[in-house]
């Protein structure tokens, strides 16, 4: 940064706005602050009183951002958000914990919604429940053993006779159930002593899923089916063992749980139809209206699961807010789509999926910008010599379109290295943002990840749009025909089901406290385009959160 933009932010700053306000970005924080506080007073049976400390320092960052009357006018609005998130993430585990205590033998009758694997059997997920003749709300995990695996299928509707138990307790062996609170599973059953089918439910969706999975394991090995249903559908059921740990072990799981990457993916191909001449033509109604068709339709033969919705709910978000003409914010239209997942399903801020998801889209918003910069300086300074080619290049182009008065073509070294860096950069300011939730949740962060993203993530998300295509094809088809239908893409699958077979992938485990997590993204923070601060206190900023965090870190892992 030259003194002159230094001069300019300085300048900026005398009114003491160090940062844009953005309203719909503000609400979603006081959201957040909302259901933290009822979460500790909730849930840990912390004094209320730690609000009056907390919600005065948030103010402070209002007035930071805007002036001064602006923001007192604000301080109400953002106070209402806070106490919306306090009672209803109140009201969501007091609607969670209400429930009727069962605990000893019953029979249940349900409809499966969900299968998965277990390592001596499987799961599936009733709802429709009916415990002893009585229907209750809510949902049931069944742990069935793996002789009834083939037998049962999604939208069967099935009898169970064994252990049932209410389980409402808001923290389980790996904390806070979150997830599990917010799609209301408050019951299981175990040793399970019969298990009867006695019909099926037509629910559209599923009967694509199941009919999906069976083309797979119809036209494929059993392992590169496994493989392919666990990228298409996130039914990592089947998945062998070593498989899937290689793939944890990777980094790369999160294409196994259809979720932002696979929704975005096919954001872009309804983005790229909705381009064509004919949705031109039309309101843009149409358009929006025909992507989220697309999109919620194939969220529902993925199961609606939370990680889903998010992502729906996001690209929707960010699309609107295109398609209406407003000023395009993606973090604004992010924050919207945060601020609406939270206000319907606020305890889902404490699992997992949920945060990687938003980590990983507020880190490509904010980081990927300066980490383009970075990349190009850096890659201007070691590749000098290649420069000059390129700029001759360049120069050569220039003269002989000198008169036609276009702006001259870039050269194709320099439109190439352009892509490389943009992918780089989206992709190592997710890693970024995304470590310090794995290591929370997981307790390790794998050390390829990084690596192995940068191959597969695109590699697979080309072969992801293939794959449904061609799938839904052979799931239209007789089963007979798969093995012809998705024979190309089985000997593609295969090479790479065999390189996570053969390849093992070493992990780093480190312990983290919330004074490091709070350090190293105040550093990411400061390394972002949003702060007018001149480049001095920019780079103290961020010197001084990383030496904190660093020491944290030393302190919890090593002292």
């Amino acid at each position: 940064m030259t003194k002159e933009q230094d001069k300019l932010l300085l300048q900026r700053n005398r009114d003491g706005k160090i940062f844009n306000f953005r309203p719909v970005t503000f609400c979603a924080v006081f959201l957040v602050l909302g259901v933290l506080f009822g979460y500790l007073i909730f849930v840990k049976g912390e004094s209320p009183f730690w609000a009056l400390f907390f919600l005065p320092l948030s103010f402070l960052f209002v007035f930071l951002s805007t002036p001064f009357m602006r923001g007192v006018k604000w301080i109400g609005i953002l106070c209402l958000f806070a106490t919306v998130g306090v009672f209803s993430f109140q009201g969501v585990l007091s609607r969670y914990v209400d429930k009727t205590d069962y605990d000893g033998t019953y029979t249940v009758s349900g409809v499966v919604v969900e299968k998965g694997g277990r390592q001596d059997g499987f799961t599936v997920v009733l709802e429709d429940l009916s415990i002893a003749g009585t229907p209750e709300k809510g949902k049931m995990v069944a742990y069935l053993p793996a002789a009834f695996e083939e037998e049962i299928k999604l939208s069967h509707e099935i009898v169970l006779y064994g252990y049932v138990q209410t389980d409402v307790k808001l923290e389980g062996e790996y904390g806070f159930r979150g997830g599990d609170i917010a799609e209301d599973i408050a019951y299981r059953i175990f040793s399970v002593q019969s298990v009867q089918s006695i019909g099926s439910t037509f629910r559209p969706t599923l009967w694509i899923r199941q009919r999906l999975s069976d083309a797979l394991y119809a036209g494929m090995d059993s392992s590169v089916a496994s493989f392919c249903a666990g990228l298409l559908l996130g039914d990592d059921t089947r998945m062998g063992r070593t498989l899937l740990t290689n793939v944890r072990n990777g980094g790369v799981a999160h294409l196994f749980a259809v979720s932002g990457l696979h929704i975005g993916v096919l954001f872009g191909v309804c983005a790229w139809i909705t381009s064509k001449k004919f949705f031109l033509r039309k309101p843009k109604i149409y358009s929006f209206l025909f992507t989220a068709l697309i999109l919620l339709f194939y969220g529902g033969v993925c199961g609606y699961s939370s990680s889903v919705l998010r992502a729906v709910v996001t690209c929707l978000s960010v699309y609107a807010y295109t398609l209406l003409g407003v000023k395009r914010d993606v973090l604004e239209g992010l924050s919207f789509a945060a601020l609406l997942l939270l206000l319907l399903f606020p305890t889902t801020l404490f699992d997992a999926g949920f945060l990687l998801s938003f980590s990983a889209c507020y880190g490509i918003v904010l980081l990927s910008r300066p980490l383009k910069k970075a990349l190009n300086t850096v890659c201007d300074k070691v590749s000098s010599v290649w420069r000059k080619k390129v700029l001759k290049q360049e120069q050569a182009v220039q003269k002989q379109d000198m008169f036609k008065g276009d702006t001259p073509p870039k050269s194709i070294p320099t439109r190439y290295k352009e892509k490389v860096i943009n992918f780089l950069s989206v992709t190592l300011s997710a890693w970024l943002a995304t470590t310090p939730v794995s290591l929370a949740f997981f307790g390790y962060m794998s050390a390829w990840g990084l690596l192995l993203n940068c191959i597969f993530v695109p590699l697979l998300s080309a072969f992801f749009v293939a794959l449904l295509i061609v799938g839904v094809l052979a799931a239209l088809l007789p089963l007979v025909c798969a093995g012809v239908v998705l024979y190309p893409l089985n000997a593609t699958f295969s090479l790479v089901v065999l390189f996570f077979e053969i390849c093992y992938f070493g992990q780093t485990a480190l312990l983290l406290s919330a004074g490091t997590v709070v350090c190293y993204y105040l550093a990411l923070l400061f390394c972002t385009d949003k702060f007018s601060l001149s480049t001095g206190w920019k780079r103290l900023a961020v010197a001084t959160a990383s030496m904190a965090c660093f020491g944290c870190l030393l302190a919890v892992n090593f002292l």
